[in-house]
C-alpha cells in the first residue's frame, strides 16, 4: 500500500491535501477534494475506493474529480493525525495559518502601539490602519508611526524650521516629509490638519499653509512661477521687485516665500496670459510683446497656486493657454478654477494646427514629419500638438517676420 501511495499518478491527489492544510483547513475539516488526475492517477483511486462506490463512479465537472476524503482515509486505513504526517513528509506544509496568525497578531500590537503614541489624533491612525498593512511592510509602518509620534511631539513648534529640518529631526532623513510621492508629506498634513481641527487641504498651497501655521515651512524657496510685464502697485518689497523686473523687461521668478509672506498688490488693468511652457515666455522675450506672460507649470504647483489665488482675488483678468494633450487640459481646468478664460485650446486650433501640414520639407534627401509633432496625444488619439508650433505662438504673442522656424520659411525652398 504504501508504494500505491507514493505514485507519482496520485500525487496531484496529496498536493490538493497540501494545499488546503496550508491554506488553514485542518485535515478532519476537509471532507471533500477536487483534483485532476491522469488515467493512471484516475485507475489508481478507483480501486482505493471500489468498496465504497459500489460500482458508481466519482463526480468529474470540468476536469476534475470530487474526491470523498472520508471514505479515503477509511479505504486507506487511515485518519485524519495519519494524512496531515504522510502530506507533510511527503509534500511537505507550510505553516501558512501559523504566519498568518503572527501577522495578525503583529498588526494588533501595531494599531495598539500607534494609538498610544498617538493619543489625540484617532483619524490619522485610522487612515494608516485604512491603507493596510502587509507581514513585510509592518516594519516601514511602524517606522511611519514612530517618525510621526515624534513630530506630534514637536508640534507646533517654537519658532518655524524647514521641512527637511524636522524630517531628519524625526526620520533621520531630510526628505521622509517630503510633500511629493513617495514622500510621507500627506500623513504629516493629515496629523496636523488634525492638531488644528481643520479640513484636510485639498491644494497644494493649502497643505503648505496649513503646515506653516504649526511652524512648518515646505518650500517657500525652490517653488517659484516665472513671469514676464505683469506689473504691481502695492509697497511691499515683492511689488517693488516686480515692478523694475517690468521696467527693464525682463522675466522675474516669484517664489512662494514673495507670494505668502510679502504679497504683492497686483495691477488688474491688463489681462495675464498664462502658458505651460518656459519656452513660449523665452519667445515672448524675443518678440517682445507689451502683455503679461506667466508660466505655470504643467502640473500646477503650491506657488502656482498661491499667485492664480492672489490674481483672482484682486480682479486680474486671465487667459490659460496650454499644450493641446490630457496635461494641457488638466492645467487649463485648474486655471479655470481661479477665473480665467480657456485660449487656444478648442477643436477649432487643433485642426488648423494639424492642417497647416509639415513644419519641414527639406533636406530632400530626409523623410519628412508630416505631423505637427511625433508625440502621441492622451486626449483623443492622433498626435499632439505643443504650443511651441508656429500656429501657436503667432497667435498667443504676435507674428514674427524673422522667426528661422516659421513653416514658411522651411517649406518653400532648400539648401
Amino acid at each position: 500500500m504504501n508504494n500505491d501511495l507514493n505514485d507519482p499518478d496520485i500525487r496531484p491527489l496529496w498536493q490538493a491535501v497540501a494545499d488546503r492544510l496550508e491554506s488553514g483547513a485542518d485535515a478532519a475539516s476537509i471532507k471533500t477534494l477536487r483534483v485532476a488526475l491522469n488515467q493512471a492517477g484516475r485507475a489508481r483511486l478507483t480501486g482505493w475506493l471500489a468498496t465504497s462506490l459500489r460500482g458508481r463512479r466519482l463526480k468529474e465537472q470540468n476536469g476534475l474529480l470530487t474526491v470523498p476524503v472520508p471514505k479515503l482515509l477509511e479505504a486507506l486505513g487511515m485518519n485524519e493525525e495519519h494524512l496531515h504526517t504522510f502530506v507533510e513528509n511527503l509534500i511537505g506544509i507550510s505553516d501558512n495559518a501559523q504566519i498568518r496568525r503572527d501577522t495578525e497578531q503583529a498588526r494588533r500590537h501595531l494599531w495598539e502601539y500607534a494609538a498610544k503614541l498617538l493619543p489625540d489624533t484617532p483619524r490619522l491612525v485610522a487612515g494608516l490602519r485604512t491603507a493596510g498593512v502587509s507581514k513585510e511592510s509592518i516594519g516601514t509602518v511602524t517606522e511611519r508611526v514612530e517618525a510621526l509620534a515624534r513630530a506630534r511631539t514637536l508640534l507646533p513648534l517654537r519658532r518655524p524650521v524647514h521641512l527637511a529640518r524636522l524630517a531628519l529631526t524625526c526620520a533621520g532623513d531630510p526628505h521622509y516629509f517630503d510633500l511629493a510621492e513617495p514622500g510621507n508629506g500627506a500623513r504629516l498634513v493629515h496629523m496636523t490638519s488634525e492638531i488644528l481641527n481643520q479640513p484636510i487641504p485639498d491644494t497644494p498651497l493649502a497643505e503648505r499653509l496649513l503646515l506653516a501655521k504649526v511652524g512648518i515651512y515646505a518650500e517657500r524657496l525652490s517653488q517659484t512661477v516665472l513671469v514676464l510685464n505683469i506689473d504691481a502697485v502695492g509697497d511691499s518689497v515683492t511689488d517693488e521687485v516686480i515692478r523694475a523686473a517690468k521696467a527693464a523687461r525682463r522675466p522675474h521668478h516669484l517664489s512662494l516665500y514673495d507670494l505668502t509672506e510679502n504679497p504683492p498688490t497686483l495691477a488688474n488693468h491688463e489681462r495675464w496670459q498664462i502658458v505651460e511652457n518656459p519656452s513660449v515666455l523665452e519667445e515672448a522675450m524675443i518678440r517682445r510683446p507689451d502683455a503679461p506672460i506667466v508660466c505655470t507649470r504643467g502640473a500646477f504647483a503650491a506657488v502656482d497656486h498661491a499667485l492664480l489665488f492672489l490674481a483672482r482675488a484682486q480682479g486680474v483678468p486671465m487667459s490659460y493657454s496650454g499644450d493641446l494633450d490630457r496635461g494641457g487640459r488638466t492645467a487649463a481646468h485648474a486655471a479655470h478654477r481661479y477665473g480665467a478664460d480657456i485660449h487656444l485650446m478648442d477643436d477649432a486650433t487643433e485642426h488648423d494646427a494639424i492642417g497647416a501640414g509639415p513644419l519641414m520639407t527639406w533636406p530632400q534627401n530626409v523623410p519628412v514629419v508630416a505631423h505637427p509633432s511625433q508625440v502621441p496625444s492622451t486626449h483623443g488619439g492622433g498626435l499632439t500638438v505643443f504650443q511651441e508650433h508656429p500656429a501657436l505662438l503667432d497667435r498667443l504673442l504676435g507674428p514674427d517676420p524673422e522667426d528661422p522656424l516659421h513653416p514658411s520659411r522651411l517649406t518653400q525652398h532648400s539648401r
